[in-house]
């Protein structure tokens, strides 16, 4: 059996880099089977509205945010028509006056890491990489971790450290990073995806858990 999971995964390995899905047929002395694989492409945007234009990091972000946690089917291009900003790049401020027609409220905050560790939900936050202004979803975050559904670079995992040095972009103690909270408009309480909104699970290199040596048998 140790032998057929490494026999499968190096086949994982040799999937083709595309957003298709792929079906593995197994057999062995004590088990056979089809194996459901999905490519490291659809796993990595899994779950995102992924961005089309150099400027529409927001308008993507909004999408996944309506999209696979509140079930309001969104599209990019649907948010940047309310936008209607051209090619410019939107605003937290920009965002939170299109929200009320796609029946959300959002809330632009400056907060603290120990405030966003807190979370119960996804938010859309601002961050730096290389002097670049982006917008990205924060789908889950624990004390050594964050995970990401980015618009550019699907879903991603980040230490806190590698977090913070792109999110904390304001030099005003317990106001380090800015967010955006969205929240349904009236009383009514929506559906939401609890699975979207989650603590990140650390990566673990899935050959080192196939190839770890088993204890012996004692003689």
């Amino acid at each position: 059996m140790h032998r057929m999971l490494l026999v499968i995964f190096y086949l994982v390995l040799a999937l083709p880099l595309s957003g298709q899905s792929e079906e593995i047929v197994f057999s062995s002395r004590t088990v056979s089977g089809v194996l459901h694989i999905e490519s490291w492409k659809a796993l990595r945007d899994k779950g995102v509205v992924k961005q089309d234009l150099d400027y529409s990091c927001g308008a993507a972000s909004i999408a996944t945010l309506l999209t696979e946690y509140y079930r309001r089917p969104t599209t990019e291009e649907e948010v940047l028509k309310l936008l209607a900003k051209g090619g410019s790049r939107a605003s937290f401020a920009d965002m939170q006056r299109i929200l009320p027609q796609l029946g959300f409220k959002g809330f632009g905050l400056a907060t603290s890491w120990e405030q966003l560790v807190s979370l119960k939900l996804p938010v859309v936050v601002y961050v730096r990489h290389r002097k670049e202004d982006h917008f990205t979803v924060l789908r889950g975050i624990s004390d050594t971790h964050v995970s990401l559904a980015d618009p550019s670079l699907g879903n991603r995992i980040l230490t806190r450290q590698q977090f913070k040095d792109i999110w904390e972009t304001r030099d005003e103690p317990g106001l380090e990073g800015k967010m955006l909270a969205v929240l349904p408009l009236g009383k009514k309480k929506k559906p939401v995806d609890k699975g979207f909104f989650a603590k990140p699970q650390p990566p673990v290199l899935p050959l080192k858990l196939l190839t770890q040596r088993r204890p012996s048998s004692p003689p």
